[in-house]
Order: structure tokens, then C-alpha cells, then sequence
């Protein structure tokens, strides 16, 4: 046998979702996986770790055609408007144990922090900004994505 590798993984480990009389929803999870690869020609053992926690709201304002003002019904179409946002914040990281040695040296990693909110009615609004901070600086650079957009489903049936 070359190599054996064990694999863990708590997706999610602790987890809170809650949605209180007034129509707002609080969440709260905490991730947490981890795979050791030992090979034994090496002797050497890499150890991969994921750690991540999502804290979240939403809100959802029913009856929203009545907000608007909007006279008329509308069949099939939801009359709430429903908002969230997240924050998560995920660390990952490589390690490689030299048992013979006795060193350990961090090969890969990154830290990742996004913020994510969405609108939802007729049509959908979204938002996603995140950013990627590397650990060791000569595997890669610091990115920052965002993503934004509205998305409209129209329905012709009645």
C-alpha cells in the first residue's frame, strides 16, 4: 500500500436557523472538514483543512403588492418580497509533515471572505462580492469577484 488516505468532514458542524414571529431569519453555521494522506514510500503525511462559518439574515415583507400599491391580482405570482444576506468567512490550508524530518511546511491556502445579498419578488436581485487572500504568496495572487444582476421569471400559464 503506496498511500492511505482518511477523509472527515462536518458539513455543517453546528448549525442555527431561526425565524422569529416578526418574519426575520437568523442562521449561524460552522463547517469543518479535514483529509490526511499518508504515504508511506515518502513518509510524509499532508494534511488538508477546510474551516468555515456563515452568519446570516433575511427578512420577508408579506404582502408586498399592498406596500406598492398595486391594484389587481396576480395569479401564481407571490405577493412577498424576500431579503438576505450572508457573510461567510473560509479558511483553507495544506500542510505537508515530513515524518522523518520532523518538519512541517504550509504548500497551499487560502482565505476567502464573501458577502452575499439577494432581493426576491417578481424578479430577483442579486449581489455576491468575495475575496481570496492566498496564504503563501508564491502559489497565487489575491483576487476579489463580484457578481451582480436581476433575473425576471415570467410565467404564462394560468
Amino acid at each position: 500500500i503506496s498511500s492511505v488516505a482518511i477523509t472527515e468532514k462536518f458539513a455543517p458542524l453546528l448549525g442555527v436557523n431561526a425565524t422569529l414571529k416578526n418574519n426575520l431569519s437568523v442562521n449561524l453555521e460552522y463547517r469543518d472538514g479535514r483529509t490526511l494522506t499518508l504515504n508511506t514510500a515518502a513518509g510524509q503525511l499532508v494534511e488538508a483543512c477546510q474551516r468555515a462559518i456563515t452568519v446570516g439574515a433575511g427578512y420577508k415583507i408579506a404582502k408586498f403588492n399592498t406596500v406598492l400599491k398595486m391594484k389587481g391580482s396576480q395569479k401564481g405570482v407571490s405577493n412577498d418580497l424576500t431579503l438576505n444576506a450572508d457573510f461567510s468567512f473560509q479558511n483553507n490550508q495544506t500542510l505537508i509533515r515530513k515524518m522523518q524530518e520532523g518538519t512541517n511546511q504550509a504548500t497551499a491556502g487560502t482565505q476567502s471572505m464573501a458577502i452575499n445579498f439577494t432581493a426576491s419578488y417578481v424578479f430577483s436581485a442579486y449581489f455576491d462580492h468575495q475575496i481570496n487572500k492566498p496564504l503563501i504568496s508564491s502559489s497565487a495572487y489575491p483576487t476579489t469577484n463580484s457578481n451582480y444582476g436581476i433575473s425576471v421569471n415570467l410565467s404564462l400559464a394560468q
